[in-house]
């Protein structure tokens, strides 16, 4: 049985994509409405630890490289450069500032939820 390895290829740039999206509008939500989700809330704060440390590690994005190698696998073209310049035609510094705007998004948010969390509740007797 051949690995259909453009397919996988396919399913996680598309699993990438869900993931940026997720992580930006997740802590948009809760900053804007105070979304107590802890599904958010811990997604949000590994994307915040892990990906700047899987950075360094992978020399990028270890997705974006999982990605390439199945694409290479599967005897397709791997494209240059990270998965936002290619997919949405970003160049590289736009790339690094969405990473650090939505990476302060994401840290006002936990922040938020914390601070929420750690609030006492008011009291209507």
């Amino acid at each position: 049985m051949d690995i259909p390895y453009s397919l996988l290829a396919d399913l996680v740039a598309a699993s990438h994509a869900l993931m940026i999206a997720l992580s930006f509008l997740g802590a948009i939500f809760t900053i804007k409405y105070g979304y107590r989700s802890i599904f958010i809330n811990i997604f949000l704060l590994l994307w915040i630890i892990v990906t700047p440390i899987a950075q360094c590690i992978f020399k990028g994005c270890p997705i974006t490289q999982l990605e390439k190698h199945l694409r290479a696998l599967g005897n397709e073209e791997v494209y240059q450069g990270h998965f936002l310049e290619h997919y949405f035609n970003l160049s590289g510094d736009i790339v690094g500032v969405l990473f650090v705007i939505t990476s302060i998004l994401i840290s006002i948010a936990i922040l938020l939820t914390v601070r929420r969390n750690l609030k006492p509740e008011s009291q209507e007797a």
